[in-house]
């Protein structure tokens, strides 16, 4: 039993040996995947901040926006894309603002855009929710960005 038993402790050191660097490459792996989102800049960790500025309203009832993207990354993009929920004073959703624009934008720059929120009047739009935003890096494919990860502001 003795003979068992010290070939099972050698067998036991010789898969720890091996498992170690095996593991600690595993954990630098992980930890290096955890760091912040690609192209953060600033140090909130906001990729983008949104703003809406409603403008004069139509007689129709919409309430038409002028929409400001700014690049909070140290990379261009090519374009975003954005859906926005509109809220009224209950924090109930009454209207919604997508967006689609394509124009290269630099790393610190801010994107422009205009849209309506249909069927909405300005007065009753009082906060919004961001539902998604994407953006598209350089040369690259869309980008999926959390909403956590980017800001909204109503004006």
């Amino acid at each position: 039993m003795g003979t068992i038993s010290l070939s099972g402790n050698i067998m036991m050191n010789r898969l720890f040996s091996i498992a170690k660097p095996a593991l600690a490459i595993l954990a630098a792996l992980l930890v290096a995947g955890c760091g912040g989102g690609r192209g953060i800049s600033d140090s909130k960790g906001t990729l983008a901040v949104i703003e809406i500025a409603k403008k004069s309203p139509t007689s129709v009832g919409d309430c038409p926006v002028k929409v400001t993207i700014s690049n909070r990354m140290n990379i261009g993009w090519d374009g975003v894309s954005y859906h926005l929920a509109m809220h009224n004073r209950k924090g109930v959703s009454v209207g919604r603002l997508m967006g689609s624009p394509r124009k290269k934008t630099p790393a610190g720059e801010d994107l422009m855009d205009t849209g309506s929120v249909l069927g909405v009047k300005c007065e009753d739009i009082t906060g919004l929710a961001l539902v998604y935003f994407g953006y598209y890096p350089t040369g690259k494919k869309e980008a999926h960005a959390h909403v956590k990860s980017v800001r909204v502001i109503l004006k």
